[in-house]
């Protein structure tokens, strides 16, 4: 008996968690179409400080309703959406080809992308 109400209050657990998913994406998706304005597009580069350099086109937008809260949708086929991270080590001076030249990154199929948004 108690082995059957564990894996009932499992099982219940998972399918909320799953509906808190589908409802945030879906939140995230309607800001879009209803014409968020843009907040800063340009380029992400991966790969600074001597590794290839990488890049990607990314259109950031401000999170409704939260100060300093940005996600991207990088400019690829599936308008894949994600979200703006503050660099903890960002240093203004430091040089162009160090990732802690960037106040901002996005992870993206397994990478980051660092930019500015100025």
């Amino acid at each position: 008996m108690t082995i059957a109400v564990i894996i009932a209050i499992m099982t219940s657990a998972m399918v909320f968690s799953s509906f808190t998913i589908v409802k945030e994406k879906s939140i995230l998706c309607n800001e879009i179409n209803s014409h968020t304005p843009i907040y800063w597009q340009g380029n992400a580069a991966c790969g600074l400080g001597g590794k290839a350099v990488k890049s990607i086109s990314i259109k950031v937008y401000q999170s409704a309703g939260m100060c300093n809260s940005y996600y991207a949708v990088v400019d690829d086929e599936n308008q894949t959406e994600c979200v703006v991270r503050e660099n903890s080590n960002y240093n203004r001076s430091a040089p162009w080809t160090s990732n802690n030249h960037y106040q901002y990154y996005v992870s993206y199929k397994g990478s980051y992308y660092y930019f500015n948004m100025n």
